[in-house]
């Protein structure tokens, strides 16, 4: 049985969150700039504020990013392949370019902060007896998401 933990993503999804990254560390240094030039011409305070919360929202965007990189695992490209998730299998699921790992647990041994999910939560019934390819809908407090089955190991 194949255990993983940590956020999966594709190849492609780990070098667009780079790219992000290095766009914002370049918006941080213009912001920068920006705050010394106003300070230098004496803006009025409700500009500078305004700048303030730009460079605060970018800096709150970027630590996001920063840790999901910290985390984040590239797929492999090659794995073994089984057609049914049951019970100890690992499933990988994709939402837009994040690829996330969780393996099908007893409820007893689930530990949904290791990735170990109870066959028996909303989420474990919606995948098992699911095959790779198919569309699974899950209700959370931020709405409906939808992740497609890349893989069942």
């Amino acid at each position: 049985m194949h255990t993983a933990t940590g956020l999966w993503m594709t190849h492609h999804g780990l070098k667009r969150l780079q790219r992000e990254q290095a766009d914002l560390q370049d918006w941080l240094g213009h912001i920068k700039l920006s705050i010394q030039r106003a300070m230098a011409d004496h803006k009025k305070d409700k500009e500078i504020e305004l700048i303030l919360f730009e460079k605060e929202t970018v800096a709150n965007r970027l630590k996001r990013v920063d840790a999901v990189l910290h985390q984040a695992s590239v797929l492999p490209s090659v794995w073994s392949h089984k057609t049914e998730a049951r019970a100890g299998d690992t499933v990988y699921l994709r939402h837009k370019d994040t690829i996330r790992a969780l393996t099908l647990a007893a409820a007893w041994n689930a530990d949904p902060t290791s990735g170990r999910v109870s066959v028996t939560s909303p989420l474990g019934q919606a995948l098992v007896g699911r095959y790779q390819g198919n569309k699974v809908r899950l209700s959370t407090i931020d709405g409906e998401l939808e992740y497609k089955i890349i893989k069942i190991v």
